[in-house]
């Protein structure tokens, strides 16, 4: 027992770094990991995120990695009577915490203001250390996580220039307009969702999709949000493959590190599609059976026809199975059953209409395949907690 509870932070952060790039579980299966690791929150509490930079240098790593420690304590001992906490290490080596309240709240986004400008003053009192802080607006676990994540990097490098020690409040903007015309980026599926599931042409197009917007993009923020959330899903694939994280991201990846905030779109999509190409190539050297084309073939025309009768007759009608043999043989392969994807699915696509476009709450459930428009609300609230005009409202 003692031995378990010894790698618990550890497995919280690898659980925890599954949620910020983007991984997908079934709730039932979240659930349970969050019971296992004693995680106080569950699927669809409202959490935010505290994005946390350690500005001063270190003479070592290990120097560093005991600062760090240092800090994340701190964070426990402020937020810790208010907030069930969970945190992780980013791509940048920076502490990003998730903070679900405890009781609910009045002013939620005024507290969190509150205990992190006592954070930056303990942090300088008691460490003599400086950080920067980003805090997020309100969200939904685990679903809004990752965009969070980049709206608070966004406002992290907005204000790098401000000096050390700025609280920084990425709620003041709620969504914020230049980060809300990046629909590439969070437009379902997602890079990590084509990655996992082996659509490499679908992944392609997405990157195409989102060098094409960047270039059409005012923002030079924009470039750096979108170097992160690829880092993001490469190093995530590395990681679920068991590849070396460096023979995955190459050589240029140190290079773009050291440019930062300076990161041109050119040297970005240059690595970006050298990345890609040799993952690709690996995925061919290493073969793919045929269940794993199959599940391509099932989630390609899922995500095709979301507005259409997805029944489990139909879909095995479409690539010739006998519908046990088929729900049996995909939940075998990706662990959670095809009305999951199904679900999932839609509601991302819901999500990315109610966001991107001005469509009426009923003229969004018949796109997803909800012709009954209380029954798409229902399914919507059981989802994310909320109902579609709450949510495009938030």
């Amino acid at each position: 027992m003692y031995s378990v509870r010894e790698h618990l932070p550890e497995k919280r952060a690898e659980l925890m770094k599954d949620v910020l790039l983007g991984h997908r579980f079934a709730d039932a299966g979240l659930v349970g990991k969050l019971e296992q690791l004693e995680i106080g929150f569950r699927p669809q509490d409202k959490m935010q995120l505290l994005l946390i930079r350690y500005d001063d240098h270190q003479p070592t790593h290990k120097a560093f990695r005991l600062m760090k420690y240092a800090i994340s304590n701190v964070v426990e001992e402020i937020y810790g009577s208010a907030y069930h906490l969970c945190h992780t290490d980013d791509t940048y080596d920076d502490l990003v915490f998730m903070a679900s309240p405890k009781q609910p709240q009045a002013e939620p986004e005024m507290l969190m203001g509150r205990l992190g400008e006592r954070l930056l003053h303990s942090v300088r009192q008691y460490l003599n250390a400086t950080i920067s802080l980003s805090v997020s607006r309100m969200g939904r676990f685990p679903d809004h996580v990752p965009q969070l994540y980049h709206q608070a990097v966004s406002a992290l490098r907005k204000q790098a220039e401000a000096g050390k020690g700025l609280h920084l409040n990425a709620a003041a903007g709620s969504r914020g307009a230049s980060l809300k015309s990046l629909a590439a980026l969070y437009e379902p599926p997602g890079l990590t969702t084509l990655l996992e599931a082996g659509r490499m042409e679908d992944a392609k197009r997405k990157m195409d999709q989102i060098f094409t917007e960047l270039s059409n993009s005012v923002f030079p923020e924009h470039v750096y949000v979108a170097f992160h959330y690829l880092a993001a899903a490469f190093s995530y694939m590395a990681h679920r493959e068991g590849r070396q994280l460096a023979e995955v991201l190459g050589e240029q990846y140190q290079q773009l590190l050291k440019d930062g905030y300076g990161i041109s779109l050119r040297s970005l999509e240059t690595w970006t599609r050298s990345v890609m190409q040799q993952w690709v190539e690996g995925t061919n050297d290493s073969g793919q059976d045929a269940g794993s084309t199959l599940i391509r073939q099932v989630q390609q025309w899922i995500d095709h026809h979301l507005g259409e009768d997805l029944s489990l007759q139909v879909i095995a009608g479409e690539v010739h199975l006998h519908p046990v043999y088929l729900s049996k043989m995909y939940k075998q392969s990706t662990g959670e059953g095809i009305s999951d994807y199904i679900i999932r699915s839609r509601m991302e696509r819901a999500v990315h209409l109610l966001k991107h476009t001005a469509m009426k709450i009923y003229e969004v459930g018949q796109e997803v395949g909800y012709h009954n428009t209380p029954y798409f609300i229902q399914v919507f609230r059981k989802h994310y907690g909320l109902t579609p005009q709450d949510f495009r409202n938030g």
